[in-house]
């Protein structure tokens, strides 16, 4: 993580120096991420609010609802649940109005993971499934082999483990064939 810091924070300092917005709320969001790995949420939440800000004011769309998905899966390790729910539903009204299926696959999955966290599993069982129909159009096997996995953890939560143990099959299946370890070590 130190040399990615580094990384950004020269990002950052680069862009500062020469004005250039759309690279300093990439810096931010980037410093952000780190952050959160990192588990520091305080300055995670600094970091993208200071993108979103800069991302707003400069129109970029893109960089917006990427700032606003990565505050709401904050405020949801962060447990504030009704505080999580308004970026990710702009975040992926966004996405939806850009055509960004990548973007709307990781909004509509965060909101899965809240519903399934607020024991809203019909719910959560309708974005996951919607995240994964998107993720199979755009051929992209590791989000596949990712939904497939969280489909099998909330099969698993309400105790139909012979769905759980299908879903984690085909999950681990896909993970193996492309070669995705984090998919690989998900469904082991």
């Amino acid at each position: 993580y130190d040399e990615g810091e580094e990384y950004m924070r020269e990002s950052l300092e680069i862009a500062r120096s020469t004005n250039d917005k759309r690279g300093i709320a990439w810096a931010l969001n980037g410093m952000g991420v780190l952050a959160q790995w990192r588990g520091w949420y305080t300055e995670a939440i600094r970091c993208y609010e200071e993108s979103l800000t800069i991302a707003r004011e400069i129109g970029d769309m893109t960089r917006t609802a990427g700032a606003l998905n990565n505050i709401g899966l904050v405020k949801i390790e962060l447990g504030l649940f009704d505080e999580a729910k308004p970026p990710l539903e702009e975040s992926l009204h966004m996405t939806r109005e850009m055509g960004r299926r990548a973007g709307m696959i990781s909004a509509l999955n965060n909101l899965g993971r809240l519903a399934q966290y607020q024991g809203q599993h019909d719910e959560a069982r309708k974005l996951y499934n919607e995240a994964l129909s998107i993720s199979k159009d755009i051929s992209d096997r590791s989000s596949v082999a990712m939904g497939l996995w969280t489909l099998g953890v909330l099969a698993r939560l309400e105790g139909d483990y012979e769905d759980a143990r299908r879903q984690f099959n085909e999950a681990l299946t896909i993970a193996r064939e492309i070669n995705f370890p984090a998919g690989i070590g998900s469904g082991l």
